[in-house]
């Protein structure tokens, strides 16, 4: 064979490697004919509230479920570092026509679970309703680097003038308002770090969303199988409130419905299903964590977490992560016995964090600040609570817990009260017995997730439902410590602010909390784009808002797991979301054969 033969002969063995590597020919798919790939039962968190990404999430596990169903466009991976998901590259450049900085994020083209593809508009849509006066979010302030956002949640200026537009379908401009600084001093240029700015935006809440789903079916969309579209690696196939949430995997996902045949699903999304049962409707029985134990012991469950006290013990040698939650207490600063911010914080300090993480026994460790563990400074190698350190005032603050000496009063702490989950009530419970010795009149009342959410409202119909004390899960899911901080501002709550209001402005956060020189802090803090001074400027606020003490911190949340040693290939992103894109289950194909998995409820 001549020597231009045999390089020819090369170069077509190595394209057609290539494409058979990228999954580029359909015949390299691992799956036989009709098998549809793996149906994995798993629990992996209790059963979400909502599915609404850009709502206040009550439950840290709720991230689970949004890290399979959505893709945002970046994420933050193992190693703590920004990866681009949907975002292919971003960048950001002066504009000289504009006289203004902005950012630019590239798409890669994949398609929501209905077939249509994932555009620049669906950013647009979910980020502007964030934005709007009438949405209640927590992640607001977060978009306030951009152009006229701030006024825009105030209500002063229309969602026509917020500065983000979608050029095409793959590419999403965004205009950073002036009074943004990466300078020292007062100088303003408009600038903001790129990769800070994609770091903030890898919080589930910025997932896209599809306009006429939303629109048409707005109190249903998030929690109804049928309504609900994603564009993550599964679909929600199933959803029966408290007894069930089938997750299947997303056939267009990273693949064009037009083009079926040429990426293999298997190679993007292995398993065909996660099954996630919490109870069975026919007997009406929720089950516990002793059951679901029971279930992983016995073979018919492949991965276990949301551990209670029992399980932790049990599984000692579970694998363990911190999570990017504080539960707290909030305290309605309007209330008569709670108006004195010295009462608050004597409150707090009376509070032992340990015996609380003791009484848990789950894994959870006593809170030293607001914000959590897992949450940046400057990166992942410098975090901000190792960074900053304790600055909870402690029983050992004698002269704090001094200002509760005569004082007299009653209040009632609320909670989430939950079928399979006791925490919220075993920490009430704890604290009005302290807080009771001395000499307060304290209740305990758990809520159901409706009254629950309407105590925590700012919307003018829920003016009437009120807390004095109420346990909080700050479940942002963000690394950036400003998210957990700044929702106590008056100027980023991100309430909802009636349009028919005479005088628009800023929402009050549910805490009532108005102090000028707390939101002066905040907002200067949420237009710095240089990492370092920003987190600088948080380390002032966290100790600024524990000296106002409208918000307990009393503990941080972990996340352990435990997995049958027939599944492989999951694995544990930053923050404790999990990734089971390309989970494998040895012996599935048999298992697929029953009629009934789990709980009695056929899986079609």
């Amino acid at each position: 064979m001549s020597k231009s033969k045999i390089i020819a002969l090369i170069i077509v063995i190595a394209l057609i490697g290539g494409l058979v590597a990228f999954g580029f020919i359909s015949s390299c798919s691992s799956l036989s004919e009709n098998d549809k790939g793996a149906r994995i039962p798993i629990h992996i968190a209790s059963f979400p509230e909502s599915l609404d990404p850009a709502s206040q999430q009550y439950d840290e596990d709720t991230a689970q479920f949004f890290s399979l169903i959505y893709s945002g466009l970046t994420r933050i991976n193992s190693k703590g570092e920004v990866e681009g998901v949907l975002a292919d590259k971003w960048y950001g450049e002066y504009s000289e026509r504009d006289g203004a900085y902005k950012i630019y994020f590239q798409l890669k083209e994949t398609f929501w679970s209905d077939g249509s593809r994932v555009s620049a508009d669906d950013f647009v849509f979910a980020w502007k309703r964030i934005l709007s006066p009438d949405f209640e979010s927590p992640y607001a302030s977060m978009l306030y680097p951009i152009m006229n956002a701030a006024e825009v949640k105030a209500g002063n200026m229309t969602s026509d003038d917020l500065k983000i537009a979608a050029l095409d379908w793959d590419l999403l401009e965004i205009m950073i308002d002036t009074d943004c600084t990466t300078v020292s001093g007062d100088e303003k240029n408009g600038e903001f770090d790129v990769n800070l700015f994609a770091e903030i935006v890898s919080a589930p809440a910025f997932s896209p969303l599809k306009e006429d789903v939303v629109s048409r079916n707005e109190e249903t969309w998030f929690n109804t199988a049928t309504d609900i579209r994603t564009n993550g690696p599964f679909k929600v196939a199933n959803m029966e409130e408290g007894v069930q949430l089938v997750l299947e995997r997303n056939a267009y996902f990273m693949r064009s419905p037009e083009k079926e045949d040429d990426i293999p699903l298997d190679k993007k999304v292995l398993p065909h299903k996660l099954l996630c049962y919490f109870g069975n409707s026919e007997e009406k029985t929720v089950y516990t964590m002793a059951d679901f134990m029971s279930q992983y012991e016995n073979g018919d469950l492949f991965y276990l977490s949301n551990f209670n006290k029992e399980a932790a013990s049990a599984y000692s040698d579970a694998s363990k992560s911190d999570v990017m939650s504080t539960y707290a207490f909030f305290f309605n600063t309007k209330n008569d016995v709670l108006a004195d911010a010295e009462v608050r914080v004597a409150l707090s300090a009376a509070l032992d964090r340990n015996e609380i993480a003791n009484i848990l026994g789950d894994g959870s460790v006593a809170a030293t600040g607001v914000v959590p563990h897992s949450v940046f400074y400057t990166g992942v190698k410098e975090t901000f609570r190792n960074k900053v350190g304790n600055k909870i005032a402690t029983q050992a603050d004698t002269s704090k817990i001094s200002a509760l000496s005569g004082k007299k009063g009653s209040f009632t702490i609320t909670y989430l009260d939950s079928k399979d989950d006791e925490s919220a009530k075993l920490v009430a419970e704890y604290a009005a017995d302290v807080w009771s010795k001395y000499g307060f009149s304290v209740k305990t009342k758990g809520v159901d997730a409706d009254d629950y959410s309407k105590a925590l409202s700012t919307a003018p119909e829920n003016a009437d439902v009120t807390y004095d004390v109420i346990g909080v899960n700050l479940a942002m899911h963000s690394t950036d410590a400003l998210s957990y901080l700044a929702q106590f501002s008056t100027v980023c709550s991100g309430g909802y602010i009636s349009i028919a209001l005479d005088s628009l402005g800023y929402a009050v956060h549910s805490t009532g909390l108005e102090d000028e020189s707390f939101d002066a802090l905040v907002k200067e803090a949420i237009y710095c784009g240089n990492r370092a001074e920003r987190a600088a400027k948080s380390v002032v606020i966290e100790e600024k808002l524990l000296e106002l003490c409208p918000v307990a911190p009393l503990y941080f949340s972990t996340s352990s797991y435990v997995t049958s040693d027939k599944l492989s290939k999951v694995e544990q992103l930053y923050g404790g979301a999990m990734d089971f894109d390309r989970a494998k289950l040895e012996g599935y194909e048999e298992r697929n054969r029953s009629e009934e998995i789990l709980s009695g409820v056929i899986d079609e």
